[in-house]
């Protein structure tokens, strides 16, 4: 049967669900991780499927294939990540990936922003940046609607069902249907954002 994981470093110190359930969410528990990772003192790293989102994104939005990304690219592929940043600070953040500033080019004046580019290595480093700095709650919403495709407000159990299927893991309905048991609070046969946010936000 599966529960779900804690949110932070300080996880243990609040139980969510019986110990006979503590380690039995993997479904949930990389979403819980992604959103502790920003919210502990210790120092941060980014986790293997969060590398693993960065290199398809980029991969993805790369049209030429080229290894960089211009500023239309950069743009899309930041905000397929859940980053929607306006025009100013997607040209900001491409100047300083190009070494352009006030002290170098006069605050960039007469440079061709269209002309420059940014590689896989230093996209990566600019999205940990702003991994880090993420409001948890926020990334929690944005981890219910991962779940929430339909955006029902609720995750049912063929919601369940797929994102199992997506991530590779072997859970039948007997288990998926055990997990919102367990924490469907209005007994509805599903869990609503309110519930989600309860039970993973416990310690964020």
């Amino acid at each position: 049967m599966m529960s779900f994981p804690s949110s932070s470093s300080k996880a243990h110190s609040r139980p969510i669900a019986s110990s006979s359930n503590a380690n039995a969410s993997p479904l949930l528990s990389r979403q819980k991780h992604s959103v502790a990772s920003t919210s502990t003192s210790t120092p941060f790293r980014l986790s293997s499927d969060q590398l693993s989102e960065i290199r398809e994104a980029f991969e993805l939005f790369d049209h030429d294939r080229d290894q960089q990304l211009d500023y239309h690219e950069f743009k899309v592929c930041l905000r397929a990540l859940g980053f929607d940043l306006k025009k100013a600070e997607v040209v900001r953040l491409l100047k300083e990936a190009n070494g352009v500033n006030h002290a170098n080019v006069a605050g960039g004046v007469g440079v061709n922003v269209g002309e420059m580019r940014i590689g896989y290595e230093r996209f990566t480093n600019i999205v940990e940046g702003m991994i880090q700095r993420r409001d948890p709650m926020l990334e929690l919403k944005r981890a219910f609607r991962l779940f929430d495709e339909e955006g029902t407000g609720k995750i049912s159990l063929d919601n369940l069902r797929k994102v199992a299927s997506d991530l590779g893991e072997q859970l039948g309905d007997e288990e998926l249907r055990a997990m919102i048991d367990e924490f469907d609070l209005d007994q509805d046969g599903m869990i609503n954002e309110a519930e989600f946010m309860s039970i993973m936000a416990d310690d964020v």
